[in-house]
């Protein structure tokens, strides 16, 4: 009786992914671990998200791509993670609305 799953093709799908679908993937994972924080702690998601995102980060083919695969899966998790900052423009929404989109945007990148 096996209690371990075998994760090799899990394995093996997730680092052959290239492209725009790897980059989707780390975002959705850096989403996924945001999930963890406060106000939510689903702190399973981290047990879903790190690994996937190790296994990426191994597969790169060097290490400037290696960051680079870092750099997209941390604009997933602070994406998710500075909702706060969104939340303090809409104290007084008429004079700080506009800043939103570069404050959720540009903060994380």
């Amino acid at each position: 009786m096996i209690l371990i799953p075998d994760l090799s093709k899990l394995h093996l799908a997730i680092s052959s992914l290239r492209g725009n679908r790897r980059r989707l993937l780390l975002v959705s994972l850096g989403l996924t671990a945001a999930c963890a924080l406060p106000p939510l702690y689903v702190l399973p998601a981290l047990w879903l998200a790190f690994p996937c995102f190790f296994w990426l980060v191994n597969s790169a083919p060097n290490s400037l791509a290696a960051g680079i695969d870092g750099w997209w899966f941390g604009l997933g998790f602070f994406l998710a993670g500075v909702h706060w900052i969104g939340f303090a423009l809409f104290v007084d929404g008429e004079k700080f609305i506009w800043m939103l989109p570069f404050a959720l945007i540009l903060i994380p990148a």
